[in-house]
């Protein structure tokens, strides 16, 4: 089973074992830190310790915006890491774009994970979608930018259930 596979299966779990737990899961995510200037299609949940999804214009590759949500994060005292909390080994591609394919469209994906002084995890992903860039033209237009909160005790939950 692939990794991704696997974190989705983990999550699902958690998300259930949490279920009847609303109360129990602080919203740490802090909205204004990361909703961007010209965001659109905004949409907010409590998944996790919060998230948020939201399209915004941006070109390939959406430097502007990954350094205004790099400084935003920063600002608020969060640091970069350079390898993905769940995926212990995995690196973050905090520097770089990769080229993915899910049901016959390619896409651009971009991820980075921050963490703050209390030990609250922020993981973004950017995506260009549907876009032909096999000898294609760079992918431009509306960027895809999620963002979700995870606190210690979630991270924790989501790799046991991965077990």
């Amino acid at each position: 089973m692939s990794r991704w596979m696997c974190l989705v299966a983990a999550c699902v779990v958690v998300a259930c074992a949490q279920d009847g737990k609303a109360g129990q899961r602080p919203d740490l995510l802090d909205e204004p830190t990361v909703l961007l200037a010209g965001s659109e299609d905004v949409k907010s949940s409590d998944d996790y310790n919060g998230a948020i999804s939201y399209a915004i214009a941006a070109e390939y590759p959406a430097s502007d915006v990954i350094e205004r949500l790099d400084q935003n994060l920063r600002a608020k005292g969060f640091v970069p890491l350079n390898e993905e909390v769940i995926f212990n080994a995995t690196p973050t591609s905090y520097r770089s774009w990769t080229l993915v394919e899910a049901d016959g469209v390619e896409s651009w994906v971009w991820n980075g994970e921050w963490r703050g002084q209390d030990g609250t995890v922020y993981g973004v992903l950017l995506r260009f979608a549907g876009r032909s860039v096999s000898g294609g033209p760079r992918p431009n237009g509306k960027l895809s930018v999620g963002v979700i909160a995870y606190s210690q005790s979630t991270i924790d939950a989501i790799k046991a259930a991965m077990k």
